[in-house]
């Protein structure tokens, strides 16, 4: 790997190279479940309903069995590796997907989040945004957590509220 990242005229390309090299086996399989996941929301947003789309992201394995390593460094790694997994999608994953993929995954692993939504006026335009919490901490928004955006009520309280219709 080291010689194909030298052979490359781009240095970019030679650093995206370093990068991937640098991966675990564990971190590429996470990469590659975390691509198939995305797609999978993806698809499923176009066919179903959200609710039953946000239920299935929602399941959470019971009995967690972390790897090696701090529980925190592992939800952060992985967290971070759907974003990888985005950004080089064959197609644009914006905040909902991503949020709900990342959702489905750490279910998996046994760790509880929170999906949230908010909104925020932009110059007369109202916008939303999707993203993840754990223990009350934004996973997929680096710089600001929920940023300047109002928080709307949770997804569970959202299927309390379809059934009082």
């Amino acid at each position: 790997m080291r010689l194909l990242a030298t052979a490359l005229p781009s240095d970019r390309w030679s650093a995206r190279l370093r990068k991937a090299a640098a991966l675990s086996t564990r971190d590429w399989v996470w990469l590659m479940r975390a691509y198939r996941t995305l797609i999978f929301v993806r698809v499923q947003l176009q066919l179903r309903s959200f609710e039953s789309v946000a239920a299935w992201a929602g399941k959470v394995k019971a009995n967690l069995h972390p790897p090696n390593g701090d529980l925190e460094t592992n939800i952060s790694r992985w967290s971070w590796l759907v974003d990888v997994a985005a950004d080089h999608c064959i197609v644009p994953m914006r905040c909902l997907a991503r949020s709900m993929a990342r959702t489905r995954m750490l279910g998996r692993k046994g760790v509880l989040t929170e999906l949230k939504f908010g909104v925020r006026n932009e110059g007369g335009k109202i916008t939303g945004h999707a993203w993840v919490e754990w223990r009350s901490r934004s996973l997929n928004d680096r710089t600001n957590p929920g940023g300047p955006y109002e928080e709307l009520i949770p997804v569970g309280d959202m299927k309390l509220i379809a059934e009082m219709r």
